[in-house]
């Protein structure tokens, strides 16, 4: 279980990189008035993807926790914190997944430059909101 959660702790590197990139290019897009590509196409698959994982190893990690196969233990403070975190991160995923099926139904490349650039910045605000700063004081 330990080699998951290293595998989770590092895989949200991947996520932040991804979605930086993909945010700044859809600013680029709309700012520059350019044409949807196949590159943005890309890049917006790559978000959704990463993210999938990304909560699919936290999903394993959190059950794991509970059925006693992580180190963690779990105080009362810890579970709560732990279950806003977990349900914060499903609410982006799935507004992750609403948005990037939006974006690939815009009509004008404008319109998918700006609901794509809207919607994953606020899924990266929820996602830096869910981050479990308290984890990092807790001894594992």
């Amino acid at each position: 279980m330990n080699i998951l959660f290293f595998l989770h702790s590092l895989w949200r590197w991947v996520v932040l990189a991804v979605a930086i990139v993909t945010i700044i290019k859809l600013a680029m897009g709309l700012i520059g008035r350019k044409s949807w590509s196949n590159t943005d196409n890309l890049l917006g698959l790559a978000f959704t993807t990463v993210f999938d994982i990304q909560l699919l190893l936290g999903l394993i990690v959190y059950a794991g926790t509970f059925m006693n196969l992580h180190p963690l233990r779990w105080y009362p403070s810890i579970a709560r914190l732990s279950m806003e975190h977990v349900t914060l991160m499903i609410l982006a995923l799935v507004v992750i997944h609403v948005v990037w099926m939006r974006v690939k139904r815009q009509s004008t490349d404008s319109k998918k430059f700006r609901t794509g650039l809207i919607g994953f910045g606020v899924s990266l605000l929820m996602i830096a909101a869910a981050v479990p700063t308290w984890a990092m004081s807790v001894a594992a």
